[in-house]
């Protein structure tokens, strides 16, 4: 008596595929059918990165190419299995070699706005998590602020746009430049360069003094610590009531004041320090008797 026992064959075949992140890379492989029927395959692969049918079939006694498609979302190297199974020819198996590497920095984004305001522009990147994840923000210069993370809903079948809103604040003349990071667990990471120039500040103005009273002007102190300010008005008529120090960040009043008289006078206010000067042109209106 003979006994016969059969058992599952090894990987027939090793599959190679690499490309750099979010981008995809297609291979084939090529099943052949030697029977005078059409032989249909079911397909198992559990590489999530991975995009191949559910089934597959080659018509009679003739070779089909079986196309799969790889689009990773993180850098590294993997490795798994593809399984095609058939009542008629059994199983075929291959193995995966997958390397994902990383991919270009995305376009990037251009600022520019003067010494005291500051500029918000909105960007996106495609998303391609299948599900809901966050990504978390981070900038490598504080001229550039976003929020600390944003949440991305799945993503369609071809990656969906998500909006990042970031402002640009100089605390310094000239040209700035940051790396935006974005990174998801889901995800992977994404990195936008940002560059900015900040101009010197525009004169504002001119601010309405009645005769008499007093206007506001609303004034931020741009640098990243505390700073000592100076105020000048040319002309005695007006006088200026703010705070000497600002802490970083912050924002006052300054309060100007005119004595008033038949005919209207023209000023300016400059307020400076080391870091810059601001120019705030007055007018203040002829008494009314």
């Amino acid at each position: 008596m003979v006994t016969f026992k059969v058992m599952a064959s090894g990987p027939i075949g090793t599959v190679k595929m690499s490309t750099a992140v979010r981008q995809r890379v297609s291979s084939t492989i090529k099943v052949d059918n030697p029977l005078p029927v059409p032989v249909t395959f079911d397909i198992n692969c559990e590489v999530p990165d991975v995009n191949v049918p559910q089934h597959f079939t080659v018509p009679v006694q003739s070779k089909a190419n079986l196309v799969l498609e790889y689009q990773p979302l993180k850098t590294g190297e993997s490795t798994g299995h593809l399984v095609l199974q058939s009542s008629d020819l059994g199983s075929l198996s291959y193995k995966l070699q997958l390397k994902a590497t990383s991919s270009r920095p995305e376009k990037p984004v251009h600022f520019r706005t003067t010494l005291g305001s500051h500029q918000t522009i909105t960007t996106k990147i495609r998303n391609f998590a299948q599900q809901k994840t966050e990504y978390l923000l981070q900038t490598d210069c504080a001229d550039f602020q976003t929020a600390k993370s944003i949440s991305a809903a799945p993503a369609s079948a071809g990656g969906s746009d998500l909006n990042v809103e970031v402002t640009f604040e100089p605390c310094h003349l000239g040209e700035a430049k940051a790396t935006l990071q974005l990174s998801s667990a889901l995800g992977g990471q994404y990195c936008i360069p940002l560059i900015g120039l900040a101009l010197p500040p525009e004169p504002q103005g001119p601010f309405l003094v009645p005769a008499g009273g007093t206007t506001s002007i609303s004034f931020r102190n741009v640098f990243q610590k505390a700073t000592a300010f100076q105020y000048a008005v040319k002309n005695p008529a007006f006088t200026v009531r703010a705070p000497e120090t600002l802490r970083a960040k912050s924002s006052t009043t300054i309060t100007v004041s005119f004595t008033g008289g038949p005919a209207p006078v023209t000023s300016r206010l400059v307020v400076s320090c080391p870091g810059g000067s601001w120019i705030y042109h007055l007018w203040g209106l002829p008494s009314t008797h």
